[in-house]
């Protein structure tokens, strides 16, 4: 399972704006209405194809919901946590005691014979 990655609210907000601004959303909401008045406008007789365009128009609909620009920049956050911790994580193992520590039998601390 995952482990939870916190988001910060605000910066969740601003990149789900952003989204909602971009011509890339334009595009793609005009897309999907397009293709969702396409699929309600064509003639079937078939109850299988009738079933089936009835699911893709309703896929389609998600798509065109308020969450989905947060859906996304969720996604993108989630990447870059993602990435973040891969480019966080230490390529070799840490020692086995830290450097600033004596080791345990140190030559000059025991008497010369």
């Amino acid at each position: 399972m995952d482990d939870l990655i916190p988001i910060d609210a605000d910066e969740l907000a601003q990149i789900t704006a952003a989204l909602r601004t971009t011509s890339y959303h334009e595009h793609m909401e005009r897309y999907v209405r397009d293709r969702i008045a396409y699929l309600l406008d064509k003639e079937l007789t078939d109850p299988h194809e009738i079933t089936k365009c009835r699911g893709q128009v309703e896929e389609l609909q998600h798509l065109l919901r308020p969450a989905f620009c947060q859906t996304l920049a969720l996604l993108g956050l989630r990447a870059r946590a993602a990435r973040d911790r891969e480019n966080t994580t230490p390529l070799e193992p840490p020692p086995e005691r830290p450097w600033w520590a004596d080791p345990p039998d140190i030559a000059s601390e025991r008497p010369v014979p």
